[in-house]
């Protein structure tokens, strides 16, 4: 039984990104929880000894503004890429308030590693990067320039700022290095080492908009093993996944630098003919059609396929392309198979 890696690995790649759209939504209800008391705690309190606390309560205000719009742009429009980097602001706004409010004492530096933690979670390492030493500079400069701190003190903050932001750095460009091969994995057949259905829907698409930017012919053909079946029960599965093996890398060696071939299922292979008239693929056809003839698998023996093959016509779809191709390949089948048939 053959395990569908590719289904898994998208499972794993969508449990990742629903955790990050998780995360950005506790974020912004945390930022609203705190941020509520410390405005009071700011403007109430705090402001009647110094006016700096007033202005720092108004600071969070508008901190709260934003987190609040951030929500409804999440449950309003579904998107996350626009609230991660908003989020990104509020969280480096709220390290300078926090900061501010504890007057220069260490615990309040120490903040700057939550915001690290959440940037480089949530963000691409250079993007995630550039932040932190944005914020780790800030809380430098808050430290020499406003509050004077000592020297222990300023060594202590770059300990506290360089550590953990060499370890996080670490840690997404590991987590990057994971998804990407995650992702990569998500498009590929197992069996065969070819793009799967997933990505041939994916570049079909794309060479559909290419053509029809660019006026460019296209044309696909589906091509699909004769008596696979029959293989499979007189010599095994073993033999019959070996055999899918040796078929792909067959079809690699015929197609041209450009072309794109995928496993469609089973024992059925679906390639794309970017800038190819429907002529140009007749004679793609009758060279696989010829080699293959002179093909022999030292245990199942001469190799033979069917195939339908059709154009791109300017306004229809993807379905509708790959339907007329399939209908090719049902009229070669019928016909005694070992053929090609245009549509």
């Amino acid at each position: 039984m053959e395990i569908d890696y590719a289904s898994q690995t998208n499972d794993n790649i969508d449990e990742i990104n629903s955790a990050k759209k998780v995360l950005v939504i506790a974020i912004n209800v945390l930022f609203v929880v705190v941020l509520i008391p410390s405005i009071l705690y700011n403007m109430i309190f705090l402001s009647v000894d110094s006016v700096g606390h007033l202005y720092l309560g108004l600071f969070e205000i508008i901190l709260l503004l934003l987190s609040i719009y951030t929500l409804f742009f999440i449950f309003r429009y579904k998107k996350f890429k626009f609230p991660i980097y908003m989020d990104t602001i509020i969280m480096l706004g709220a390290t300078i308030a926090v900061i501010i409010t504890t007057r220069g004492e260490a615990y309040g530096y120490a903040f700057t590693i939550v915001f690290g933690i959440t940037v480089f979670t949530l963000l691409k390492k250079k993007h995630a990067l550039v932040f932190y030493i944005v914020c780790s500079l800030t809380t430098l400069g808050l430290a020499l320039f406003i509050f004077n701190s000592e020297t222990e003190t300023i060594y202590n903050l770059f300990i506290i700022v360089i550590l953990p932001g060499g370890i996080l750095y670490a840690f997404n460009y590991s987590q990057e290095i994971l998804i990407e091969k995650l992702a990569y994995t998500s498009r590929i057949d197992s069996l065969t080492g070819l793009w799967n259905r997933k990505m041939y829907y994916e570049q079909l698409q794309s060479e559909i908009s290419n053509s029809l930017r660019n006026q460019s012919p296209l044309s696909i053909m589906i091509a699909d093993i004769d008596h696979f079946k029959k293989v499979n029960d007189t010599y095994g599965h073993y033999t019959g996944d070996e055999y899918l093996r040796f078929i792909s890398n067959f079809f690699l060696k015929q197609i041209r630098k450009g072309d794109v071939i995928a496993r469609w299922g089973g024992e059925e292979f679906s390639f794309i003919f970017p800038n190819t008239t429907i002529e140009d693929a007749l004679i793609i056809a009758e060279k696989i059609m010829s080699q293959l003839n002179n093909t022999i698998h030292s245990k199942v023996g001469k190799v033979t396929i069917s195939m339908g093959i059709t154009s791109y016509i300017a306004g229809e779809d993807y379905n509708a392309l790959f339907k007329r191709a399939d209908e090719g390949l049902y009229l070669s089948k019928s016909k005694g198979r070992n053929r090609f048939t245009v549509m």
